[in-house]
């Protein structure tokens, strides 16, 4: 059996610390008391169906593990993680779309739900899933029998759907296990690449951070593998045309031209990469955090009478002003109740949003801060709403990828929440962008 994300966790926590207690994993994890039973719980289920004794608690507290345990998961940790890892829904929705886009062989239902470790059914069922988001890239997912499953559309479009995707999959637990199924292609790139950026910081003067230059490094890498397997960049976006013969563009030129790109379309496309310092915000670069208006921020001083209200509420300003259709609120009103997605960007922040066609006229950001954390249809507890819409999938992207970054790097979440009035958080967005 496989195990997920939580479970992946305190099992390694055990392991490499073998005096810890059960009220210490409860503070690490935020579990309660049940919680935590229940996952240790799933725990003992992973190593019996293992043949492994089981870990007990005692009354003290303490954990009793079995010596062979300990010995055995610190010894293989690395190795077994993958094994042991249960890829949530939006977990296997990422690596599905990130292997059709880096996979060089055919790929068939039998090489997903075998690399994802879960049903025939499942990966069927995934599939209808994103087959929603490649759309609103304006790509399709096709299959025939001697390509098996693939991407059709614009190349463009497949990398700004690449980019968002690495991004995720780079997040998830076990990604140094998943990128380790890439080492052939890896190997004939990332020193170059690795090379290369070096060379980049230093003649632009610019310093990325670990996190961006891993992600950039790696996208670069599956880049050149797409252009070597015949799949360069034919078309550009006209808002690219003022990047060739800029001071960037010429640098750009001497110092890709090391690993053997020389197409002016592939330049100009990583002179973009490059000038926007953040691999996600290329697609659009006018559309910063959130340009947040003053009327798209609200802090309510009491709770709304259900979710429903809470999210009509944070709309309100978008239908005022013409942003989006009474339609599109419907449509996200119905996606929490009906398909209950995985909105929640951080603890207690949820995104709620429609597709692009369901009504959005331009692209806006509202923001909800309620006074304490309400219930979300049975599966969800917030306090902080941020509805988007857009009717361009790339400036989704960015708005997302900007939010992302806000909450994770600069703690957000309780930003927002430490704010005293709406004008204070506008000054700590503008601050941060």
């Amino acid at each position: 059996m496989a195990m997920d994300k939580r479970v992946v966790a305190v099992l390694d926590a055990i392991v490499n610390d073998s005096g810890i207690t059960g009220t210490k994993l409860e503070e690490q994890f935020c579990l309660t008391r049940k919680q935590l039973s229940y996952t240790l719980k799933k725990v003992n289920d992973y190593l019996e169906s293992n043949h492994f004794d089981r870990i007990n608690r005692l009354k003290t507290g303490k954990l009793h593990i079995p010596r062979h345990v300990i010995e055995h998961f610190r010894q293989n940790q690395t190795s077994e993680t993958e094994h042991r890892y249960l890829y949530s829904e939006e977990e296997r929705g990422q690596m599905i779309i990130f292997m059709l886009l880096t996979r060089s062989e055919r790929l068939s239902l039998l090489h997903l739900y075998s690399s994802l470790s879960v049903s025939q059914n499942t990966i069927v069922n995934d599939l209808k899933k994103v087959r929603a988001e490649v759309i609103e890239h304006g790509l399709e997912i096709s299959y025939d029998r001697s390509n098996g499953y693939h991407i059709l559309g614009e190349e463009l479009e497949k990398r700004y759907l690449l980019l968002n995707c690495l991004r995720r999959v780079l997040e998830i637990p076990v990604a140094k296990n998943i990128l380790a199924h890439y080492n052939n292609v890896m190997s004939d790139y990332l020193e170059k690449v690795g090379n290369v950026f070096s060379e980049i910081e230093k003649r632009f003067k610019i310093q990325f951070t670990d996190r961006q230059l891993q992600e950039l490094i790696y996208f670069i890498c599956f880049v050149l593998h797409r252009i070597d397997s015949g799949k360069g960049l034919v078309n550009i976006p006209s808002s690219y045309a003022d990047i060739i013969g800029s001071r960037e563009f010429t640098l750009m030129q001497s110092v890709i031209s090391k690993i053997n790109i020389n197409s002016e379309n592939e330049l100009v496309f990583l002179t973009a990469l490059i000038q926007s310092s953040n691999i996600q915000s290329i697609a659009d670069k006018y559309f910063h955090l959130d340009t947040l208006q003053r009327e798209h921020v609200q802090f309510a001083t009491s709770l709304p009478g259900d979710w429903q209200q809470a999210i009509t509420e944070a709309s309100a300003s978008l239908l005022e002003n013409g942003v989006i259709e009474p339609r599109y609120l419907q449509i996200m009103l119905n996606k929490i109740a009906d398909e209950q997605p995985y909105i929640m960007l951080a603890d207690g922040v949820i995104i709620a949003h429609a597709g692009v066609d369901d009504g959005a006229l331009e692209t806006g950001m509202t923001l909800l801060r309620l006074p304490s954390k309400i219930d979300f249809a049975g599966y969800m507890q917030a306090d902080i709403i941020i509805v988007l819409a857009t009717n361009n999938p790339q400036k989704h992207l960015k708005a997302l990828a900007q939010l992302n970054e806000f909450l994770e790097f600069y703690d957000g979440g309780n930003v927002i929440r430490r704010a005293q009035d709406e004008y204070a958080l506008i000054n700590e967005f503008a601050r941060h962008s």
